[in-house]
């Protein structure tokens, strides 16, 4: 089970009261899991963090450069 959907909840029961801080630690021996971490941090400094979260965690394990691409235009 994902903690994502419980992560989203949580934040907006508590408007402004709680602060969310993300870590990136991709595993090394997993494929692409060091561009997918980079592909979120892309995603965030344009507002879509959440998207890409959600689309990288339904895709998983099809991470590769040519299915990120795709997705992400």
């Amino acid at each position: 089970m994902a903690a994502g959907p419980t992560v989203k909840q949580i934040l907006q029961a508590y408007p402004g009261k709680i602060r969310l801080v993300i870590k990136n630690y991709p595993y090394r021996y997993r494929d692409f899991a060091r561009m997918a971490a980079e592909a979120s941090l892309a995603a965030k400094d344009q507002g879509k963090y959440w998207e890409m979260h959600d689309m990288l965690i339904s895709r998983s394990p099809k991470l590769d450069r040519a299915s990120r691409r795709s997705t992400a235009t």
